[in-house]
């Protein structure tokens, strides 16, 4: 029997990462490809997949997500398309390479009715804004200047939605 790993505070990823690049979305698996079979006349269709993501449980400011604005990535030397192997499925993404001119942005306090949504990824390809996002970590000092954890409030929990979005 598999031993249960405890929920730990940390669980968040602070890698950068986006769902699915042009190409990845582009290989239509899963509930992209039923929508395609159920409507063939969207086949042809520019769409982009639009997140939509909160917070349900936790503090306002632990781990909250972050996104990257596109305007601030070179595309020749911060992005490289990775292949995403799943077990049901092969799809691709995106590795991204720090460079201390990207500019990021978040919610502070961030409360549970706040939603934050971002452009995924456009099918036309990686020429068209998308949002590289990843949980921000946020130390607050104490007195003493030590890092201080909130520890009176749950993990960060939260809720993301995916749109496809056909024009």
């Amino acid at each position: 029997m598999k031993a249960m790993v405890s929920y730990s505070r940390y669980q968040q990823s602070t890698q950068v990462i986006l769902d699915f690049s042009s190409k990845g979305i582009a290989l239509k698996t899963g509930s992209l490809q039923r929508l395609l079979d159920a409507e063939p006349d969207l086949q042809n269709r520019t769409y982009k997949v639009i997140n939509v993501w909160r917070r349900i449980a936790g503090a306002p400011d632990d781990w909250p997500l972050a996104v990257c604005d596109y305007q601030s990535l070179n595309l020749r030397t911060d992005v490289e398309e990775v292949d995403r192997v799943a077990q049901n499925s092969i799809t691709a993404s995106n590795r991204f390479y720090h460079n201390p001119r990207h500019s990021w942005y978040f919610l502070k306090k961030q409360s549970y009715d706040d939603v934050t949504m971002f452009c995924n990824c456009d099918s036309r390809g990686p020429q068209y804004p998308f949002s590289p996002h990843a949980a921000l970590e946020i130390k607050h000092p104490d007195s003493e200047g030590e890092t201080e954890i909130e520890t009176s409030y749950p993990p960060r929990e939260s809720i993301e939605v995916r749109a496809f979005c056909f024009f």
